[in-house]
């Protein structure tokens, strides 16, 4: 049964990066929410196993219930094994309390009928933090839509929340809802204050449930067909419950698993074995693994844990795929597999959980798009317990290690394959979701196996370098990731920690010696240095670590982000600029400054300012004092500089720009920060006034240009006295600089161009140029720039020819293929929009009415003329052309736009050159609107 309460389009949960499956608990609506895609609906689940006798009560449910109740928000934190299940549990205990409250006496209240629940996984993936959580506001409030919500963060970590919890409390209490935290960090880890901590419960090893309930849970557990006696009853009741054998959730369900399992009739014997057993979750995998499978289901054991996650049929596609290319060689009695062949292996895993595999659909220029039912309604692998798998691969690698070894470069082909559209192979590589999802695997499946023994580190070690050597970011990525995932803390076991990270720090320089090395003849220096870039990445995801468990960043990481800023390979760059450096400066950032790291990075290398300045600009929504302290002790370090003259370059100057791009970055629209754009033009103004050295100023312009575009009309008075108190040949160098920004990166290899300057950025900066102009007064005595001038002097960039910028190269961004042509229209027509009167176009200069250059005027006039007629206003319909709507006039004459006007003046006129001109642009017009 479908739930009732699936939300429409306009009523999705709103979460960056995520999908959830939802569920019906009873008539509570549960929604597993995960990083991969929007929400999706899914069949009801089983959350019986919460009831007792299935589930056995905690002892301090009520304790939990009322803080939660009382403060909008619980912690659930430690290491113990059944963490999960409790989080899942409370939450569950707080739906039926909610709406037992809700009697028929209290039906005219304002509490709506149920309480939803819905629950979020989180992953590793830093873009999956929760930093807004408007979700918990009400946004149909009409509807109570998320009124008396339940939230459950599973596996939350401090970089999640960038260490605030507050906020999310502060939203759940102004919304009426609720959140459950679960996280495996303990609470001195996560920095917070003393109102926090008393919404933190720990839980506890010892005490935690009823025995005699646990003995209840595990006789519940039992197959019927086992016939049990009151005698076993009885013996059973009294291992647990009174010499307390067994006294986790966790434990009475190997138990279960085990005793389910036995092919012959249950005895005391066997109860006290499976009871022994079950107390460790290696030993009861252990006994499961060599004793109650045969050697087909052990290879489809390992199978089950390489795919554990993937939907069904993606993952018996890839199984197969293992099975057909490698393991049949060993048994041929694996093939076509089916559901049956797993019967056996249902105590460790099962297909659950029923999600939905989204289809995303383009638009149709003819087809209107109804909301029909294009997702695919799938369940998924899943090992049952998650931590049975890194176990599970332990146990097997004893005795089927080359299989799992032969069993590698499939994985690593399954991976390489997953970029791009994939038609061939629906069921693996159908959608993006699917491709993602099996990259995601694929990625824990690789570090788990590679964490069991120095022996499975090496064989990973290999298949990882082919995955760092490939071209494509997705298939670095799963290589980095897994590397990344080594670097962890474990509270409960230091040694292992230590062990791990010393296999993370161990891989980087195995894999970095292999990135800088001299390139040999015969070697492809693009895969060197693509595993350059993997260990940039790779750096970048173990700084998360860091963060969750301590203010500082480690003192080896530190070393890497000095070591990967001296590689000056273009791709390794690109990736240490773009990627790491700009992420772990913001999480950083006191560490970095005070410790110098920072500073000899601006200094030292002057490529890196912009995304510095970058990073430093995002770091104001976290921590804007340490910003401003930054930015400001920068700058009166410069100031000093100024009564210098100097002729070279200085690392001061490196210093002065980065400042100037941060001010030009910074979101000055957000009430929090301490910024204010006014402040921040004034400052870059001076820069711009007392500053002499091109390196610097370059920058400058392009931050003010920024701060303009993202601060107008706030800004005109500003920027009317800048442009006012230069002289003509400044406001050219603001041209020029342009110009020249385009000049530098067209020069570049097409490699190393990519991303180096955003070119739709560039599109805005000629936009701020015209609306600089367009502040500008019409005084000719103070020899201030003309409207006229102002086009002129646009025009005269526009007919320069592009081959003398680009000689012999092309720029690509995106596919996007940007000429300064383009960018240059767009100014133009941004000064005719506002001031056509003032462009004087009724006598063209001689320039203008050049044969070499009639293509590029008509084209001008076209494009403000469809300007002028997309805004006139009037007629009686509206028609769409080419994206753009125009009025109609079907009862009446049009009334001719200003350029319109023009044209016909020029038609009448004795000038043969202006009547060619009008008589040509006549035609363009006509011509842009057909459709």
């Amino acid at each position: 049964m479908k739930s009732n309460n699936n939300p429409s389009a306009e009523q999705k949960v709103d979460i960056n990066h995520g999908f959830a499956v939802a569920a019906n608990y009873g008539q509570q609506t549960i929604i597993y929410q995960n990083e991969q895609s929007d929400i999706v609906w899914a069949e009801k689940q089983n959350f019986d196993k919460y009831k007792y006798p299935e589930f056995p009560n905690l002892l301090e449910k009520d304790k939990l219930i009322q803080i939660i109740k009382n403060e909008r928000l619980l912690m659930i934190g430690g290491s113990h094994e059944d963490q999960l299940d409790i989080t899942e549990y409370i939450a569950m205990v707080l739906v039926e309390n909610i709406n037992q409250t809700k009697s028929p006496q209290n039906s005219n209240t304002e509490s709506p009928q149920n309480s939803n629940l819905y629950v979020w996984e989180l992953t590793c993936d830093e873009k999956t933090r929760i930093s807004n959580v408007e979700i918990l506001k009400k946004k149909h409030k009409k509807d109570n839509e998320y009124n008396n919500a339940i939230f459950i963060l599973c596996n939350l970590e401090p970089i999640h929340v960038n260490k605030d919890l507050q906020k999310i409390q502060n939203a759940a209490k102004n919304s009426d809802n609720y959140v459950i935290v679960s996280t495996n960090i303990p609470y001195d880890k996560w920095s917070l204050g003393q109102e926090i901590k008393k919404l933190f419960w720990e839980v506890p090893h010892e005490n935690l449930y009823n025995p005699q309930e646990l003995a209840e849970a595990l006789i519940k557990g039992i197959d019927k067909n086992k016939l049990l006696d009151k005698d076993l009853e009885s013996h059973i009741r009294q291992r647990v419950s009174e010499q307390l054998e067994l006294k986790t959730f966790t434990s009475i369900g190997r138990c279960v698993n085990s005793l389910n399992s036995e092919k012959e009739p249950i005895n005391k014997e066997r109860i006290d074995k499976a009871i022994q057993d079950s107390k460790n979750s290696k030993t009861s995998l252990e006994k499961w693994y060599h004793y109650q499978l045969d050697a087909r289901e052990q290879l489809l054991a390992i199978g089950i844990s390489f795919f554990d996650g993937l939907f069904e049929d993606q993952f018996f596609a890839a199984l197969e795929k293992l099975v057909s290319e490698v393991w049949q060689q060993r048994d041929p009695s694996l093939q076509a597999l089916d559901y049956c062949d797993f019967t056996n292996l249902g105590n460790h895993h099962s297909f659950t959980d029923e999600a939905k595999d989204p289809f995303d659909l383009n638009k149709f220029k003819f087809v209107k798009q109804e909301p029909y039912a294009t997702d695919i309604e799938i369940y998924n692998s899943k090992i049952k317990r998650s931590n049975e798998r890194p176990t599970l691969f332990s146990v097997a690698w004893k005795s089927h290690r080359r299989q799992i070894i032969t069993a590698l470069p499939v994985i690593v082909k399954l991976v390489q394959d997953s970029v791009g559209t994939k038609y061939d192979n629906w069921e693996l590589y159908g959608n993006s979701n699917r491709r993602k999802r099996l990259r995601e695997t694929i990625t824990e499946t690789l570090s788990d196996l590679g964490s069991v023994s120095t022996s499975s580190t090496s064989a990973v070690q290999g298949a990882l370098i082919q995955l760092s050597a490939d071209e494509h970011n997705e298939v670095q990525n799963v290589a980095a990731t897994a590397i990344a995932r080594w670097y962890r803390y474990d509270v409960n076991n230091k040694e292992k920690s230590k062990l791990l990270r010393e296999k993370f720090l161990g891989t980087l320089q195995c894999f970095y010696s292999i990135a800088i090395r001299k390139a040999q003849p015969d070697e492809d220096k693009k895969a060197r240095d693509c595993v350059g870039a993997t260990v940039a990445l790779a750096v970048r995801y173990a700084a998360k670590t860091d963060y969750n468990y301590s203010p500082q960043l480690s003192e080896e990481l530190c070393a890497w982000l000095k070591e990967l800023a001296e590689n000056k390979q273009p791709i390794v760059r690109n990736c240490f600029r773009d990627n790491t450096l700009i992420y772990v400066v913001q999480l950083y950032l006191r560490q970095l400054y005070d410790n110098g790291i920072l500073k000899h990075m601006i200094q030292q290398h002057a490529d890196l300012n912009m995304d510095i300045a970058l990073s430093l600009a995002i770091a104001v929504g976290t921590d804007s004092s340490t910003v401003k302290e930054i930015l400001d002790s920068c700058y009166k370090e410069c100031t000093q500089e100024w009564s210098i003259n100097r002729r070279i370059t200085t690392q001061y100057h490196t210093l002065l720009r980065t400042v100037a791009l941060t001010y030009g970055y910074i979101d000055y629209n957000k009430t929090s920060t301490p910024f204010r754009f006014n402040q921040a033009f004034r400052r870059l103004h001076r820069i711009l006034v007392e500053e002499k050295e091109p390196f610097v100023c370059d920058f400058v312009v392009i931050a003010i240009c920024l701060l303009a575009t993202n601060n107008l009309p706030q800004m005109e008075e500003e920027l009317e006295t800048l442009v006012s108190e230069f002289s003509e040949d400044k406001h050219n160098e603001i041209i020029k600089t342009l110009t020249k920004i385009y000049r530098d990166k067209a020069k570049l290899p097409e490699s190393e161009s990519q991303d180096a300057f955003p070119l739709e950025l560039l599109k805005k900066l000629f936009q701020v140029v015209a609306l600089v102009y367009e502040a500008v007064q019409q005084d000719e005595e103070k020899g201030t720039l003309t409207v006229q001038n102002a086009f002129l002097r646009l025009f005269d960039i526009l007919v320069e020819k592009e081959e003398r910028f680009i000689s012999n190269s092309q720029i690509s961004l995106k596919n996007d293929n940007i000429s300064i042509s383009e960018t240059v229209t767009i100014a133009i027509r941004i000064l005719a929009s506002k001031h056509f009167e003032q462009l004087q176009l009724g006598t063209l200069p001689p320039k203008l009415t050049d044969n070499k250059y009639r293509d590029i005027l008509k084209k001008i006039l076209t494009d403000i003329y469809l300007d002028q007629r997309a805004n006139q206003a009037g007629g009686d319909e509206e028609i769409e052309i080419k994206g753009c709507h125009y009025r109609v006039w079907t009862r009446s004459t049009r009334p001719a736009t200003p350029m319109e006007e023009l044209v016909y003046s020029w038609i009448r006129s004795e000038n043969t050159t202006y009547h060619e001109i009008a008589i040509q642009a006549s035609v363009y017009f006509v011509d842009a609107l057909k459709d």
